[in-house]
């Protein structure tokens, strides 16, 4: 099983390039062969074992320090009765769990064979974690959305489904086991806790041969300076305004997505001069949002981060359309943005169901109210 980097245009291959021509939209990116963890949305079971207060305490340490902790531990699953363990290398993801949470979210380099097992062709992947025990979830909002992180994973599904150019994302129930002498970890190794699996970047880098472009002062760029996989990060952004490679189509989309799972918590610049405030403090040009150069010259934006989207939150308020944002982009291009969603306004209903969720009904009743208010933008334009 291989990643399947489309270099012949199947029948399907033409309708999809068509369909995103006449659209106008960024082409779809190639996807996993079947079988693989991120080509379907199954819910599966794991098992991680590892020394893993070894590894948390190191969220104590500054960015730089922290990436240079890592532990040798083993992800486990059943497969038609057949017992799989991969030897993994965890580490901690510089995040904001890292500073957040009791129980931050890992990196994990799978170091032993991954030959016939649902991550076969993936050398690094990412792993959302719960964040903090139940009954910590009452210390602050951000571990009360990661104590439910299968939304978060439903909201990268929909931008699947939008086909928009996305990190996968699969929601999975993982059981863990402390192998560390000297615990310090507060979980309960009986439980299955939510969590989900989440496309490393440099391996989507890898994949969709595109390279990533990172703002002028974001706060990760020495530590990604010393990644090796990361090496070749621009760091060049400024404003939309003097980056003529976005397409404001294609920052049309970002928007209503954004504005369809309720997410306030981003931001990018849209001339020099905009700010955005995060905790008093001024932020970067750009925040919760991935911008990459296509091998044609072409930057698309990806959103991300979406612990405070009120999908995530179980909320029913809506926050406003960014109409400012919006607005950069032609009439007929957010006609086009807008068509494409309410098309696929089923499909994405289909898709908000998740068992033993009791907000799940609310959530679903937001997302049909947004395409509610979508549709009346539609007809303003019309």
């Amino acid at each position: 099983m291989k990643i399947k980097i489309i270099k012949q245009i199947s029948l399907f291959s033409i309708v999809a390039l068509l369909a995103s021509q006449c659209l106008g939209l960024s082409l779809p990116f190639p996807q996993y062969e079947p079988g693989h963890l991120f080509s379907s949305h199954e819910i599966k079971n794991f098992s991680l074992s590892a020394p893993l207060s070894t590894l948390f305490r190191a969220r104590l340490l500054n960015v730089m320090a922290a990436r240079k902790v890592a532990v040798k531990g083993t992800l486990s699953y059943q497969e038609h009765g057949r017992a799989i363990k991969i030897p993994v290398e965890l580490k901690l993801k510089p995040t904001t769990s890292m500073a957040s949470c009791k129980f931050p979210s890992v990196e994990i380099k799978f170091t032993g064979s991954t030959q016939r097992t649902v991550f076969e062709g993936t050398k690094f992947i990412d792993l959302n974690t719960h964040c903090a025990e139940a009954l910590d979830v009452s210390v602050a909002l951000f571990h009360r959305i990661a104590f439910f992180n299968h939304r978060e994973a439903l909201i990268y599904q929909m931008m699947e489904t939008l086909e928009m150019p996305t990190l996968h994302a699969r929601a999975a129930f993982l059981q863990y086991e402390d192998t560390d002498t000297n615990r310090d970890v507060s979980f309960n190794p009986r439980l299955m806790y939510q969590a989900f699996f989440l496309e490393d970047m440099a391996e989507f880098r890898k994949r969709n041969r595109v390279t990533e472009v990172k703002a002028e002062s974001d706060f990760l760029r020495a530590s990604v300076e010393q990644d090796e996989r990361d090496r070749e990060a621009l760091f060049t952004f400024r404003a939309v305004s003097e980056t003529p490679q976005i397409e404001t189509e294609d920052l049309a989309r970002t928007v209503v997505f954004e504005f369809l799972v309720g997410n306030q918590d981003w931001f990018i610049r849209k001339t020099p001069p905009d700010t955005f405030i995060v905790n008093r403090k001024t932020a970067n040009s750009l925040v919760n949002m991935k911008m990459f150069e296509r091998p044609d010259g072409r930057q698309i934006l990806i959103p991300s981060g979406f612990t405070v989207a009120t999908f995530a939150t179980g909320e029913d308020e809506l926050p406003p359309l960014n109409r400012a944002a919006f607005e950069l982009a032609t009439e007929s291009e957010r006609k086009k943005v807008l068509q494409l969603f309410l098309r696929k306004r089923t499909e994405i209903l289909n898709l908000v169901v998740l068992k033993n969720d009791e907000m799940i009904e609310i959530m679903r009743k937001t997302i049909n109210s947004a395409f509610d208010q979508l549709e009346k933008e539609l007809q303003k334009l019309k």
